[in-house]
């Protein structure tokens, strides 16, 4: 017996199943690989499997980070920002996306809190700099934002792009 039911026309795009892509053995890769192919929920599985396999592993903490954050899991992607943290308590990248999901659950003062005011110089804060000076505009503090935004412009920016070539 089959039965058939949904609300859509029979000519409507379908949603296709999460195909699980073969496992090569690295966490990160694995994780990059499903979320090329448009699956963040594996890729976010992935990411966070290699984790708990190797804790002090940064790009595993960052990119799960990050994948959370793209998928509007901000409590997750705190949780996996705070397990990097641990062995890597000065990466600005970290530092933002935990800071970014503290925000988006509108825990601002524990931003402010952290004082994750970076040097003018430091250009690997750039992340943290723009973070900063998100929260002195919601403050109304402009000064601040404007001196924040003439240091975050300094210096050369740098684009890396990642095809499926390099994997």
């Amino acid at each position: 017996v089959v039965i058939l039911t949904g609300t859509g026309a029979w000519s409507s795009t379908r949603v296709p199943e999460e195909v699980a892509a073969p496992l090569t053995g690295d966490a990160w890769l694995d994780g990059m690989r499903s979320l090329y192919d448009g699956q963040v929920a594996t890729a976010l599985t992935r990411l966070e499997a290699g984790l708990e396999s190797q804790p002090a592993r940064k790009v595993l903490a960052q990119t799960a980070a990050l994948v959370a954050l793209l998928d509007g899991q901000a409590e997750r992607a705190g949780f996996d920002a705070r397990s990097g943290l641990v062995y890597h308590p000065a990466d600005p990248l970290l530092r933002y996306c935990e800071g970014l999901a503290w925000c988006r659950l509108g825990r601002f003062g524990e931003v402010e809190s952290k004082k994750m005011e970076t040097t003018s110089d430091a250009s690997g804060e750039k992340p943290l700099l723009l973070l900063w000076l998100l929260l002195r505009l919601r403050s109304g503090e402009l000064g601040k934002a404007l001196w924040l935004w003439t240091q975050l412009r300094r210096g050369p920016i740098e684009y890396r792009f990642v095809t499926r070539a390099t994997w």
